[in-house]
């Protein structure tokens, strides 16, 4: 990995190995009640995608001015990581009837499926720009079900002023045009239903903390045998971006064991407030991995690449990765 240190100004190469996520999960369900608590013991500031998310002002958290001692300190972080328990999920959830449930705790935002689906199922090794972004918990109270090939959720949480009086609002509805619906379960054709799947979604989520915080999510997914097609977009009012990143990624299996995946990312963000910046011109992603499921989805070996070209040239970066996922 290189990028230019902004206290030197020179190329700095990274190499070395990394934890990416470390996880304790516990869940079940009693009769109709349900519960997930998970903690991640592992890095949450590593990847190329988790840095551009923490660093790139996304939705209201405005990055450090290029060259500042803040900004230091950020890739100080990054270098150096550091390993503390973090609490993901806590929830409990009661299925009131076959399409309507509550849940109730600390839950992902249900804006985009690809900050939704967990991490031993993403399609690289991290999750894309925006699911970096749309994976984070918070506390809150969430409504949702499914009516035949229509899926729904609402939701209320706390946001950006906390357990002030202001909350952030969600809401996104799912419709499965073919077959059974794609992208539900999994960002990839491995395990996907036979035939021909298609799923189209749209979201709106608003933070009451911004005078103008307005949210809009579309997304698209498909599956056909062995090929898969995702894509997703996002347009940001003025105070959480004022920005449309958007993505597409596409991917083959073969054999129903290795998997050949392309992705394509544009940022197109403008620094938020403190950010040093308004340019709206395009950052942008690029990617290629091959993933080996040696066991179904308890074992997967990923070997990718990742290039990311800023337009401030702050954090070009190139990352050749080598990544094992085990879960049981």
């Amino acid at each position: 990995m290189t990028f230019t240190d902004p206290t030197t100004g020179e190329q700095d190469d990274l190499g070395g190995f990394d934890i990416r996520t470390a996880r304790l999960r516990a869940e079940g369900d009693v009769r109709n009640y349900g519960y997930r608590v998970e903690f991640d013991f592992g890095n949450n500031v590593g990847g190329i995608n988790d840095i551009t998310a923490q660093n790139y002002g996304a939705l209201g958290q405005s990055r450090p001015v290029a060259g500042s001692p803040e900004e230091a300190t950020q890739l100080a972080g990054i270098q150096n990581p550091s390993y503390t328990p973090t609490l993901l999920d806590a929830w409990g959830a009661v299925t009131v009837a076959e399409a309507f449930k509550i849940t109730v705790g600390r839950f992902r935002q249900p804006f985009l499926q690809s900050g939704l689906v967990d991490r031993n199922r993403t399609l690289f090794v991290d999750r894309t720009y925006l699911g970096s972004v749309y994976s984070q918990r918070d506390e809150g109270v969430m409504l949702s079900g499914k009516f035949s090939m229509v899926g729904w959720y609402l939701s209320a949480q706390n946001g950006q002023d906390g357990v002030a009086n202001k909350y952030l609002l969600t809401g996104r509805v799912t419709l499965d045009i073919l077959g059974e619906g794609a992208g539900h379960n999994a960002m990839t054709a491995y395990g996907a239903p036979e035939g021909t799947n298609l799923t189209v979604a749209a979201a709106f989520a608003n933070d009451d903390s911004f005078d103008k915080g307005n949210q809009f999510g579309g997304e698209l997914y498909l599956t056909a045998g062995p090929f898969f097609l995702g894509g997703e977009i996002v347009s940001l009012d003025d105070n959480v971006g004022d920005a449309t990143p958007w993505n597409v990624r596409a991917a083959y299996l073969i054999a129903n064991a290795y998997e050949i995946a392309l992705q394509y990312q544009d940022f197109n963000r403008a620094l938020v407030a403190g950010g040093g910046s308004s340019s709206a011109d395009s950052d942008r992603g690029y990617g290629a991995a091959v993933n080996w499921y040696h066991d179904d989805w308890d074992s997967k070996w990923t070997l990718q690449y990742l290039r990311r070209d800023a337009n401030d040239d702050v954090f070009d970066a190139d990352v050749i990765s080598v990544g094992l996922t085990v879960s049981f």
